[in-house]
């Protein structure tokens, strides 16, 4: 009985210790390049969307764990910053390290007529650089086909999200 306790005990403390080695990862809202507010929608469907393929593809956060929007949001919150501050960018980028992730992907959105230019990628936040093998330029679409791309583009940026 003892032998079988101190086993339920090892195996509790490796998946403790496991858990907490795997990467976070944060998903950013996109950002708005035509400043329109009736495209904020797109800018929160592509950061949804890929939050939930990506937990999708590793629900039990074997080798990633998805840092949720709202805690990014609630820490922006807290040091009073919005889009707007010039010091967004840098107040974003030290949230991201103060929630300890590792990679963050971000990405942005243009109208160009009546198709919607994209551009994604995953980022190594230490470096504070896009991964040159995990990004996604130009893909062209209408906003009713936006939900068909998102698989096709977790697909593609999961490897960096993976680390790999």
């Amino acid at each position: 009985m003892k032998h079988l306790l101190s086993v339920i005990i090892a195996l509790f403390l490796c998946s403790c210790f496991s858990a907490q080695a795997q990467d976070r990862v944060a998903v950013l809202k996109f950002s708005n390049l035509d400043g329109k507010e009736e495209m904020d929608k797109y800018c929160l469907m592509f950061q949804d969307s890929l939050i939930a393929h990506f937990i999708a593809e590793d629900p039990d956060e074997l080798n990633y764990q998805i840092v949720p929007a709202d805690s990014i949001q609630y820490k922006l919150d807290q040091i009073g910053t919005n889009p707007r501050k010039p010091s967004y960018q840098d107040d974003l980028w030290g949230v991201i390290e103060a929630l300890g992730c590792k990679r963050a992907v971000m990405g942005e959105i243009l109208m160009n007529g009546d198709k919607m230019v994209v551009n994604v990628s995953v980022y190594d936040v230490e470096m504070r650089l896009p991964l040159p093998d995990h990004k996604i330029r130009n893909l062209f679409a209408t906003p009713e086909r936006l939900p068909s791309l998102f698989p096709r583009i977790s697909k593609k940026l999961r490897p960096g999200v993976l680390g790999n």
